[in-house]
Formats: C-alpha cells, sequence, structure tokens
C-alpha cells in the first residue's frame, strides 16, 4: 500500500466564488483566522472549504465509474446517488442489509472509487482514504506555508492577503417583459401577464478570488491499493484537464489549473518508488460478478 500526495498550488484562470452566510443579495467570501508564524493573529483570511474541491472530485469520479461499469448505459438510482453523493445513511430492515465490516472490504476491493471516497450505505458509514486540503491564497502573509507545500514561487510575487479579494456583481433580469418576448405570449388579460414577487429585475453583489490568485493545495490518497493508486491517478489528471471549484460556474467563475507535484510515501512515511500498477478498470472487469452484486448493497 502506498500513500500518494499531490501537493503544490491551483492558479485561478477565472474568478472563484465561495459564499459564507449571505446577507439579502450581497454574498461575502468565506473567511478564517490565521495565526502566523510569530504569534500574532490573521483575522478574515479568504479560505476556500475542502469539501468544494471535494464535490468538484467525486463528480468526475463518479463519471470515470459509472462509465466503466455501465458504459453509455445506465444505473439504478441507489447507485448512481452512492457513486455522486455518497449514498446515504438508511435505515436497515434486516442483518442481511447491514453493510458489515466484511462486506465493507468487498465494497473497498470490487469499486475502487468507493475505498477512495467512502460511502453510506446499510446503515453504516464507510470511510474513504481521500484527504482534500482547503486551498489557501499564495499571499505575502502566507508564505511561511510555501515549504510545506512545495511550491516553487521564484517567479510570482505575491500580493497582500488584503488584495487577492475583488467584489463582482451580476443581475437577474425578467426577459420575459422585452418586447421580443411578448410577441411569444397568449393575448390574455394583461394581469395574467404580472410577474410573482422577486422575479424581475434584482442586482446581486459577491466577492470572488481575483483571475490569476494561487491557491496553495494538496490531495492525498492514504495508504491506498494498487487499484485505488491507479484510480486516484486516472482521476487527477481527469479532473486537472477542466477543473472547476466554488460556486457560480455556470456563469465562468471557479476555473483552475492545478500545478501539483506527485509523491510517493511507504506505510512508515519514507518517499520511495510507487509499486507496479494495477489499471483500476481491469481491476474491476476481472471481478465483475462481485462488482453486480455489490451494487446491490447500496
Amino acid at each position: 500500500m502506498r500513500t500518494i500526495a499531490y501537493s503544490g498550488a491551483l492558479r485561478a484562470r477565472s474568478s472563484i466564488a465561495h459564499g459564507d452566510k449571505p446577507s439579502g443579495n450581497s454574498h461575502p467570501f468565506r473567511r478564517e483566522t490565521f495565526i502566523l508564524p510569530s504569534g500574532k493573529r490573521l483575522a478574515a483570511v479568504p479560505v476556500i472549504s475542502g469539501g468544494a474541491v471535494r464535490g468538484s472530485l467525486r463528480r468526475t469520479a463518479a463519471a470515470m465509474t459509472q462509465q466503466a461499469i455501465a458504459g453509455d448505459g445506465t444505473l439504478p438510482h441507489p447507485v448512481v446517488h452512492a457513486l455522486r453523493t455518497g449514498g446515504s445513511l438508511r435505515e436497515t430492515r434486516s442483518s442481511g442489509e447491514v453493510l458489515t465490516g466484511e462486506k465493507q472490504a468487498i465494497l473497498r476491493d470490487a469499486i475502487p472509487m468507493f475505498g477512495v471516497f467512502g460511502l453510506a450505505a446499510g446503515g453504516r458509514l464507510m470511510s474513504g482514504r481521500l484527504q482534500v486540503g482547503k486551498p489557501l491564497p499564495v499571499a505575502k502573509e502566507t508564505l511561511f506555508l510555501s515549504e510545506h507545500y512545495g511550491v516553487d514561487l521564484q517567479d510570482y510575487t505575491p500580493p497582500s492577503i488584503w488584495q487577492v479579494v475583488q467584489k463582482e456583481t451580476y443581475t437577474r433580469n425578467a426577459d420575459v417583459d422585452d418586447s421580443e418576448a411578448q410577441m411569444l405570449i397568449d393575448d390574455v388579460e394583461a394581469a395574467e401577464r404580472d410577474l410573482p414577487r422577486g422575479s424581475g429585475n434584482m442586482i446581486y453583489t459577491h466577492e470572488t478570488v481575483s483571475p490569476g490568485t494561487l491557491l496553495f493545495h494538496s490531495i492525498v490518497l492514504d495508504a491506498g491499493t494498487p487499484a485505488e493508486v491507479s484510480f486516484f491517478d486516472d482521476l487527477i489528471a481527469s479532473w486537472s484537464r477542466r477543473a472547476t471549484i466554488g460556486g457560480q460556474t455556470a456563469k465562468g467563475l471557479g476555473r483552475v489549473d492545478p500545478e501539483y507535484t506527485r509523491s510517493s510515501y511507504d506505510i512508515l512515511g519514507n518517499e520511495t518508488p510507487d509499486e507496479a500498477p494495477q489499471a483500476w478498470r481491469d481491476h474491476m472487469h476481472q471481478r465483475d460478478e462481485q462488482v453486480q452484486e455489490v451494487l446491490t448493497w447500496l
């Protein structure tokens, strides 16, 4: 078993939105407090939650696994739910439905994604091996973290932490009121054309991390099997080609380019060469009958 770490930075190719508690039409960025090496308290540092990245990774992982199981076909709702959202902690009706430790071991072996991400099924929570870090802005005040993430900042002059966040506004328009749309509406009483309250023109403001910002980041697979390592490497490669994090991705926000360095460690934490690779798709296809059985446990 090997621990695989992808560590480095994410480079924002568009602005990134990651809201905290909204206040009306204004959406502030999520923030945390840092303690600097000097002991000084640095409040209100913009930080993206690891869950925002993990969710994006999981959607890619779900698509990869579904294609491996069903090709271009479909799967039952509980299976897709388990792949995309991690399943649900439902009540079991009999002891035969319980996801016992033995069943968990079989499930991990049959479908590497579940070993990586974990899931909830059969009245049990099955932990995964994936550890997703929080993206942290590379700034003058956070430079002390550079060595931990292994980021080379030779060609990057970090701004102050107070300069990486900007305010953006966007509008929500009632296009049904324009002249083109009016021609498409049946000739009815004018009163029936009245829009419900709140569905007219609206202006929203939200804070975003500016394009071009570097963010410290790491993703770790802890003590993965050869099949899980293969799946993890494939996942990072697939996700990196069109990675997005945060909100408003449909409006062009959240585009990032991962700039990682890959490292492999043994059980004692010593950096070592990888074991012989084991293609995760071949691993699953060799267990087709077992895969079909474990899908019924979800």
